[in-house]
């Protein structure tokens, strides 16, 4: 039951801002959703258990015997737990809102933050996950499949995205995430886009997720 409680990703507090804006990723644009849905909050609960860019709740039982140390262990524990699922909610995310935005030439395309970090319901304190605890490259390719969702949530059959577009969302170090953003832009077609020599530069930053993209 603690497993269940603890993976609650957003405050009731927060519920409202969550539902409006989209800096989580999993927002659904368009008319579809509200009518195929408008009778219930199917929707904002599937929203809830996908959104990676909040604080986790951590829901843990009172031991009044615990010391502060203890209790610090156990407060970490329970973060690299949620930190699988956490790592994991970009795929889920990459299907919800699958096709869903339009992009804007003048804007970056937004990838969500993966959030690891934790809130206490007894007073609201952020706990941050102990990274070291965790293998160096943990967020490798949960940021590569968070890229990718971010990417598949552009509408298919889109003039927005250009050769121009696609070369400004380039960052100037190569990364899982802008390496994930390519496997989405691929698989719709919008790679073709590029010139060659945009090709050949991506290639030669001898960055191997970028090539896989």
């Amino acid at each position: 039951q603690g497993g269940v409680n603890g993976t609650a990703v957003s405050a009731a507090a927060d519920s409202t801002t969550t539902q409006t804006s989209n800096a989580d990723g999993t927002r659904q644009d368009g008319e579809f959703a509200r009518l195929r849905f408008r009778k219930d909050r199917r929707l904002v609960e599937v929203r809830r258990c996908l959104s990676a860019s909040n604080a986790v709740r951590l829901r843990l039982p009172s031991n009044t015997e615990v010391t502060d140390h203890d209790v610090h262990a156990v407060h970490q524990a329970r973060l690299q737990l949620l930190a699988r699922r956490t790592l994991s909610l970009a795929v889920g995310r990459g299907m919800f809102t699958l096709g869903l935005a339009t992009p804007l030439p003048t804007e970056a395309l937004p990838i969500p933050a993966l959030q690891l970090a934790g809130r206490l319901p007894s007073n609201d304190a952020l706990i941050q996950l102990d990274l070291a605890l965790l293998p160096p490259d943990h967020a490798a390719w949960p940021e590569f499949h968070n890229g990718v969702a971010a990417a598949l949530r552009l509408c298919l059959g889109q003039t927005n995205i250009s050769r121009t577009w696609i070369v400004y969302n380039k960052p100037e170090t190569a990364n899982y995430a802008h390496a994930g953003v390519l496997m989405g832009l691929g698989l719709q077609g919008h790679l073709k886009a590029l010139a060659k020599t945009d090709l050949y530069s991506y290639l030669c930053q001898d960055h191997e997720p970028t090539q896989i993209g």
